[in-house]
């Protein structure tokens, strides 16, 4: 009785959370194929002329070349360029702001591109305040945020903007990833990100739930923005942390779905590290900071639970990290299989990792990342298993990132790198091959000392996984 009392706890405070975060997706991802309530807008037409858009990109230590290619890029995809200003809002030190200034406007001026470099020496350092202080000296009514290495697709801008005039106050277009190095955890990251914005954006938005804006691509009315106070200069997660206010005052915000701006992925293990464990913090901390304002939103209970349970999309695979060594543990403790309930469970659990698989692989057939691969699907089944192994392997990271933005206001904010500096980082794989180690441990010590079958399976996984890391996901591929 002792023993199936604590299999049941494992179960239901180890693997039930995983399960309903991959079960939610999987129905997100089948609303989501049927398209019902996605705004879809023409991206033929100039932006209405009632209209004045401030592009704002926030910058510190970006590297020069991807500066310049942002400048470039929004110089041709925008239709109307005398009704859009674009202000690069620098918190680099004087000196290599004037630099970086000198370039972006010998490029703009070819361009006639309306281009404000402003070196921020005043204020809150981090990318919310930057983000404040450039609402506050933009010229436009419609504010778009974009990252440095983000680049719209032709008509994205015009047709937020017309977003926008169907009644939102806030209005986001679909994200497509790219790499600068061809390896194998770069397109990964790109193909996972298409089941993502099916899932969470698509998926979402096709069953009216609310949509938070995203970190970059988003647009807003500039005076909803002020309305509710911009952003607090010392939160990390600006996307979500606006989209809880905007969510308490019951704004909508519209999701769009044939329009893409393409952002720039993480090419190694570390960068990718620096950009998870950020978001983990971030989300987590919104979720801590803005629990009681969501609460008090005029939306309907339902989507007030949903949209917190969005922002604690992290908390999975943190227990996920929690189990690597939880349940072996609890195994050699108690001497039975904890991770065995009985047979239910294991074909319910079979059944729910089944139905994600199949909406994953089918989310990648439709992406442009299985084009790339030529229409292998033997390689898209491979990206499935990298896909896997990183998650895994990151989790305990995850996990403490979690735990750290529930219980601290702050944290130093931690630009992923890019471009050559990316290329000139280097990953020591410390922390992974010390897991590594602690895994193959427990697995002999599971394997001595007892017939403990599923936990010798999960462990395996997980080593398997860490071993994969350690070895592959850098490796550059065709």
């Amino acid at each position: 009785m002792v023993s199936f009392l604590v299999k049941l706890i494992v179960f239901i405070t180890l693997i039930i959370p995983p399960l309903m975060l991959i079960l939610l997706h999987t129905i997100y991802y089948a609303a989501g194929i049927r398209r019902h309530g996605l705004k879809q807008f023409s991206t033929n037409k100039h932006i209405p002329k009632k209209h004045e858009v401030s592009i704002l990109i926030p910058i510190k230590n970006e590297p020069e070349d991807l500066i310049v290619k942002a400048v470039k890029h929004l110089g041709k995809v925008l239709s109307n360029t005398e009704s859009t200003e674009v202000l690069i809002i620098s918190d680099d030190p004087p000196e290599i702001a004037s630099k970086i200034a000198s370039k972006v406007y010998e490029t703009s001026n070819k361009l006639n591109l309306d281009v404000k470099f402003i070196n921020r020496v005043e204020g809150p350092p981090g990318r919310a305040a930057a983000l404040s202080y450039g609402v506050l000296h933009s010229n436009g009514d419609v504010i778009i945020i974009l990252d440095v290495d983000s680049r719209p697709s032709k008509g994205y801008i015009e047709s937020l903007v017309k977003c926008l005039d169907e009644g939102y106050e806030a209005c986001v277009g679909r994200w497509t990833g790219y790499w600068d190095i061809p390896t194998k955890l770069a397109r990964a990251i790109t193909a996972s990100m298409n089941f993502i914005v099916d899932t969470i954006y698509r998926g979402r938005a096709s069953l009216g739930l609310f949509t938070y804006p995203l970190g970059s691509g988003s647009a807003f009315r500039k005076d909803s923005l002020i309305n509710v106070g911009l952003w607090d200069p010392s939160v990390i997660q600006d996307d979500m942390y606006m989209g809880a206010k905007f969510l308490n005052r019951g704004f909508k915000i519209g999701y769009v779905d044939n329009v893409n701006v393409d952002v720039l992925v993480p090419s190694t293990y570390q960068a990718f590290k620096i950009q998870q464990t950020r978001w983990a913090f971030g989300a987590a901390n919104v979720l801590r900071r803005m629990f009681k304002y969501i609460l008090k939103s005029p939306y309907p209970l339902i989507k007030r639970l949903e949209a917190l349970m969005f922002l604690a999309q992290y908390v999975p695979q943190a227990i996920l990290g929690l189990s690597l060594l939880a349940i072996p543990l609890i195994t050699l403790i108690c001497g039975d299989d904890v991770l065995f309930l009985n047979i239910y469970a294991s074909v319910f659990t079979f059944m729910i990792f089944t139905a994600y698989a199949i909406s994953f692989f089918h989310s990648l057939l439709r992406g442009h990342v299985f084009r790339l691969l030529g229409g292998s699907k033997v390689k898209l089944v491979r990206i499935m298993g990298t896909s896997g192994a990183m998650t895994l392997a990151i989790s305990p990271l995850i996990l403490y990132y979690t735990v750290k933005g529930l219980l601290f206001r702050t944290m130093r904010y931690k630009v992923t790198p890019k471009g050559a500096m990316e290329r000139m980082l280097r990953s020591t794989f410390v922390f992974e091959k010390v897991i590594t180690v602690i895994l193959i441990a427990l697995l002999l010590t599971v394997l001595f000392l007892g017939h403990y079958p599923f936990t010798a399976l999960w462990l395996g996984t997980a080593i398997a996984s860490y071993i994969y890391v350690l070895t592959n996901i850098e490796k550059v591929v065709k």
